[in-house]
């Protein structure tokens, strides 16, 4: 198992003991309380199923509570969730998201970091409109095999 990134630890310190009790925070969240400890230990990487959960909590991306954008304050990143989160449903770029996956498929020199950057992209997508986003995703790679 991985470690628990700092930034769950830190959202984890910081905001919770100010705002509601760690109970309290397990029955919202739906995180079993022995997960949440382990988080606060460092010692356990949280699932995606946890990350999903933790970043409806604190209102920021997945992909910068997995450490992802180094760049990206607590503040920044919670400004980016509800940019997203304003443009939620029906905000996927249907088109430019097509035109990524192809270009994904026809890059055969370095199709991992696309791909890393692709799901990057997918996991700042509010839960919501994923289904639309796999669509897109399904639909170039048929149209992908097809021209093969």
């Amino acid at each position: 198992m991985g470690k628990t990134p700092q930034r769950v630890i830190n959202l984890l310190k910081e905001e919770i003991p100010d705002k509601i009790s760690l109970n309290q925070f397990c029955k919202q969240t739906g995180i079993n309380p022995n997960s949440v400890d382990k988080y606060l230990s460092g010692n356990t990487e949280p699932n995606m199923a946890s990350l999903d959960k933790l970043s409806s909590y604190f209102k920021v991306p997945v992909p910068w509570l997995q450490g992802h954008w180094p760049e990206m304050s607590a503040e920044g990143a919670k400004k980016y969730y509800a940019s997203l989160s304003e443009k939620s449903s029906g905000w996927v770029d249907v088109e430019k998201m097509k035109a990524e996956i192809a270009e994904l498929f026809d890059d055969a020199n370095n199709p991992r970091i696309k791909f890393k950057s692709l799901i990057n992209e997918f996991l700042a997508i509010p839960r919501e409109d994923r289904d639309k986003a796999i669509d897109c995703l399904v639909e170039v790679s048929l149209d992908y095999e097809k021209d093969k």
